[in-house]
């Protein structure tokens, strides 16, 4: 089946019909580490399409040691700006430090602007002081690059330890989780290979079972919102002043 391989997938990804790309996209992130080494295959070798795909969907806070070094490579050599910007979103995402390096190589390099735009908000996102000495060296071209350094530096400054649910307030909860519209269950069969039943709700919403620690749902690639689900039932009637 086409959902469950990754080349079939990746190749699907080679089309400019966006909803379609949106669609292929959140099965490849269902897939998760499975679909990694044809995404890394794919920014390296791949069609224009291809690269600037596989570099969004190889970021973000589970990216492999391989999925960093592909896309420390792309953001400093692809030819296409598109792909360059992605693969700097993708490693700002990733939040590692060592990404700075590859980075600031590339800020000093890049000529197009929007691109160089992600590459300071990205080193304001990795952190840590290879970061912070490339943001107070940098040199920007233009307002819009002035205003992703200063906030940059402003999240260097400000940054302190990430919030976390307190587990035992989290206790008797009962989450609404909001997911693509159309691939409730793609998120579904997600959580259910890491053990965790989602409720389908209403197009866009699923429910995760009551008591659930939201740690368990937090990393879930097809997850992108939840909502705490206080009450439900008909509206209720106004009085009338």
């Amino acid at each position: 089946m086409i959902a469950s391989d990754p080349d079939a997938l990746i190749a699907a990804l080679d089309t400019d019909d966006l909803h379609e790309q949106r669609r292929v996209s959140a099965h490849l992130k269902a897939l998760g580490p499975q679909a990694e080494p044809a995404l890394i295959h794919a920014l390296a070798e791949g069609p224009p399409n291809l690269r600037k795909a596989a570099a969004y969907l190889l970021g973000g806070a589970h990216a492999s040691p391989n999925a960093l070094a592909a896309l420390a490579r792309a953001v400093r050599l692809d030819p296409l700006p598109k792909a360059r910007q992605n693969a700097a979103v993708s490693l700002g995402r990733s939040g590692d430090p060592l990404s700075a390096e590859p980075l600031a190589e590339a800020l000093a390099a890049e000529t197009v602007s929007y691109v160089r735009v992600s590459l300071l908000l990205a080193l304001g996102a990795v952190g840590g002081e290879a970061a912070l000495a490339a943001l107070r060296s940098a040199q920007p071209d233009a307002s819009a690059e002035a205003d992703a350094l200063r906030k940059a530096l402003d999240r260097h400054e400000t940054a302190s330890s990430p919030a976390a649910w307190r587990e035992e307030g989290a206790r008797g909860l009962t989450f609404l989780l909001e997911a693509p519209t159309g691939l409730e269950d793609v998120a579904q069969a997600e959580a259910q290979a890491d053990g965790l039943a989602l409720t389908y709700v209403k197009p866009g919403f699923l429910r995760a079972p009551e008591g659930v620690s939201p740690g368990r749902f937090t990393d879930l690639r097809c997850v992108h919102g939840a909502s705490v689900l206080l009450a439900q039932g008909p509206p209720l009637p106004f009085p009338d002043w």
